[in-house]
């Protein structure tokens, strides 16, 4: 029997986790710097501007219309989230037109007051993998990295209720950290449960390598799919934007807190390492880290009822 932690699509590949790390960058991927809508080097045509959110509060399953240009007609394309702070919570985008964004407010953990966000660039949905992690197998399926080419702001949207089912990272000295004390739950080895929908959005100082902080070492390649990612970035003077999101599950071996943690901190690593992104579990939390820092971003899990 398993345990499931989820997220959205589905083959199983095999990508043993150990030794893919190496102190070089995989040189062959290519970041898509996303740039600010007022920025100069915006291409006309190819960057979203937002207008309106409707409604402007709401909680977790209301529909909602985000108003604007610009958005083109794929939703797999564009990733909406509020920030509020060092924190946040993502609206789910069903359907898009050029002009007319629909979808669902998604959960938090309390409410919460920011500005939204619409991230537009290229999406990549990669093959799924299995691999070894706290004495069990992990399977992390339905994957989709959004590699940002360009965003908007757009005006405040309310969250007006929390809810226990959902945790969210907070920003702290360029790190995003994920508290999960008692949080996870511990599944009944004779019962598979439905799981956790993961969600990730992050804009980093640069691209892995160069002279960032952190020196943590990287795999030497992505998963199949992101290395045919074509375009290369002129400038990082906005930093690297993506988001992500991908299902996990384990086997009944990996059990409970902490070997659970390990199990998520590897899946991200498997999705996200080439990226540059960096997990470490730390006492109770998980703490995403990059060897260039974290402007800005959000991790955030559904758990399930």
């Amino acid at each position: 029997m398993v345990f499931f932690l989820e997220s959205r699509r589905h083959q199983p590949l095999g990508f043993p986790r150990v030794g893919w790390r190496f102190s070089r960058v995989f040189l062959c991927l290519t970041f898509l710097t996303g740039v600010l809508c007022s920025s100069a080097k915006a291409t006309v045509g190819s960057c979203p501007t937002v207008i309106s959110v409707t409604p402007s509060a709401g909680v977790a399953g209301d529909p909602v219309e985000i108003s604007g240009q610009g958005f083109g007609s794929q939703p797999d394309a564009l990733v909406a989230w509020v920030k509020s702070g060092d924190t946040g919570l993502f609206l789910d985008i069903d359907t898009a037109q050029d002009s007319l964004l629909q979808g669902q407010v998604g959960s938090a953990a309390a409410p919460m007051t920011g500005s939204l966000e619409v991230w537009k660039g290229q999406a990549v949905a990669l093959p799924d993998a299995v691999f070894q992690e706290a004495g069990g197998l992990v399977a992390v399926t339905e994957t989709r990295i959004l590699l940002v080419q360009s965003q908007a702001s757009g005006p405040s949207f309310s969250f007006l209720e929390g809810s226990s089912l959902a945790v969210g990272s907070e920003l702290r000295d360029e790190r995003l950290e994920l508290p999960l004390e008692g949080v996870l739950p511990c599944p009944d080895p004779s019962e598979p449960k439905p799981g956790i929908t993961v969600n990730i959005a992050v804009r980093t100082n640069g691209p892995p390598g160069g002279s960032g902080s952190g020196g943590n070492e990287l795999r030497s390649g992505p998963p199949p799919g992101l290395e045919s990612v074509s375009g290369q970035s002129a400038s990082t003077s906005s930093g690297v934007a993506w988001a992500a999101t991908f299902s996990v599950t384990v086997s009944k071996e990996v059990g409970c807190p902490p070997d659970l943690n390990h199990a998520l901190a590897a899946a991200f690593e498997d999705r996200l390492g080439s990226l540059g992104l960096v997990v470490e579990v730390v006492g109770s939390e998980l703490v995403f880290s990059h060897p260039q820092g974290i402007q800005e971003g959000l991790v955030l899990l559904n758990l399930p009822p």
